[in-house]
C-alpha cells in the first residue's frame, strides 16, 4: 500500500529553513583513546540539514535510518571516518545542500590525588560539531569542558590571611586544519594546566591540604586563565578557536568570565 509522503510536496512561502532535523536522539558509541583503548559512552545527537525555500519539509525518520547504518557497519566507534561517512549519507540521502551534525558525550580519564596517589576517574564532557557545506567540504569543531578552581590574587594580596576561591569552568573549541588530527585528552591536558589547582574526583585529608596550598600558591584571575590557555594552543594547527572561562564566585551572586574568539587564514 502506497501512503501520501506530505513531506515532498512543494511550500510556497519561499523561506529557507537553516536547520531542520532531530536532536536528543540517544546511541551508544565507542570512543578511540589516546592509549589506544577505547570507552564506550552514551552520545547525545543532533542532526539536521538546510531545507531549500521550494521543499515543504524534510524526511525525519532518515536521520536515525542512516545513523543505525553508519555505526552498526563500524560496531559503532566514532572516528573522523565514521563522522564522516554518517554526515555525507545524511546529504545524499536527504538531498540536501547542507548538513550538520553534533554529539555530546563524556569520556572518563584516570586521575591520581596530588599526595596519596589514589587513583579514580574523572568526567570530562565532549562536544563534536561537523558540518558539510554545498562545496562538498566538511568542517569540525571539537569542544571540551574542563573544571578547575581560581584563587583570587587580589583577595590574596589585600587580606591579612586566606583568599577566596572560585569554582573555574574552560569550554575549549577547536576547529582543526584538515590532515590535523587532534586528541580530546591533549586539549584537556592544556586546559587543566591552566588553573590555580585541578579538581579531583576523591581527595583524602593529605590531598586536600596539598590542593588548597597549591592553589593559595599559584593565585589567577579569570584574565590569567584564558590567556594561559590561548599561550598553550599550538594555533597553526586550527582554522578557528573559541574559548570560555566562568568562574563562578564564592563572595558575590554574580560570576566572572573571559572569551577569546580567533580566526586564523
Amino acid at each position: 500500500m502506497e501512503l501520501p509522503d506530505h513531506a515532498s510536496k512543494q511550500d510556497h512561502r519561499g523561506v529557507t529553513i537553516n536547520n531542520v532535523g532531530v536532536c536528543g536522539v540517544k546511541y551508544p558509541i565507542t570512543i578511540p583513546m589516546r592509549d589506544k583503548t577505547a570507552q564506550q559512552t552514551i552520545a547525545d545527537i543532533r542532526m539536521s540539514v538546510e531545507l531549500d525555500k521550494a521543499d515543504k519539509g524534510t524526511h525525519m525518520s532518515r536521520f536515525v535510518e542512516v545513523l543505525e547504518e553508519v555505526y552498526n557497519c563500524n560496531d559503532k566507534v566514532f572516528s573522523p571516518l565514521s563522522s564522516n561517512l554518517l554526515i555525507e549519507r545524511i546529504r545524499d540521502r536527504l538531498d540536501a545542500r547542507v548538513a550538520y551534525i553534533t554529539l555530546e558525550f563524556e569520556i572518563f580519564l584516570k586521575v591520581l590525588s596530588p599526595a596519596t596517589a589514589k587513583r579514580h576517574l574523572k568526567p570530562y564532557g565532549i562536544r563534536f560539531e561537523k558540518n558539510f557545506n554545498s562545496q562538498g567540504r566538511a568542517c569540525d569543531a571539537l569542544t571540551v569542558e574542563v573544571i578547575g578552581t581560581a584563587c583570587c590574587p587580589c583577595s590574596k594580596e589585600i587580606s591579612e590571611y586566606g583568599a577566596h576561591n572560585q569554582k573555574s569552568i574552560i569550554t575549549l573549541t577547536v576547529c582543526p586544519r584538515i590532515g590535523e588530527f587532534v586528541w580530546f585528552e591533549d586539549l584537556i591536558e592544556k586546559a587543566e594546566s591552566c588553573f590555580s589547582s585541578r579538581t579531583f574526583p576523591l581527595l583524602k585529608r593529605l590531598d586536600e591540604k596539598s590542593v588548597t596550598e597549591s592553589m593559595y600558591d599559584n593565585p589567577k584571575f579569570v584574565e590569567d586563565i584564558i590567556r594561559d590557555v590561548y599561550s598553550r594552543l599550538d594555533t597553526s594547527k586550527y582554522v578557528a578557536i573559541e574559548i570560555r572561562v566562568e568562574n563562578q564566585e564564592s563572595i558575590h551572586p554574580h560570576n566572572a568570565f573571559a572569551q577569546i574568539k580567533k580566526v586564523f587564514i
